[in-house]
């Protein structure tokens, strides 16, 4: 993700859709914003997990207790996102 995003800084006039883990990394938050307006779709992060829950697991999540796990990356994204 994070070389992607660097090949991103000449784009323009475009919609790019990012995946939640992107803006975990400051330099990514701050490429992003100097590109544009930058959204912030929010869903219920109940929602969230019933499509998560739905689909084969995603790699980030520990399998041992990944409804736990996915509430906990969750929490931290938002207060990124929220920003």
């Amino acid at each position: 993700e994070n070389e992607q995003m660097a090949s991103l800084r000449k784009v323009s006039d475009t919609i790019i859709s990012l995946g939640g883990g992107t803006l975990s990394h400051p330099k990514n938050v701050k490429l992003v914003r100097s590109l544009g307006i930058l959204v912030y779709l929010k869903t219920p992060v109940e929602i969230l997990w019933e499509r998560v829950e739905k689909e084969p697991f995603p790699a980030f999540l520990n399998l041992d207790d990944p409804k736990k796990s996915f509430y906990e990356i969750a929490k931290k994204r938002e207060a990124i996102f929220e920003k």
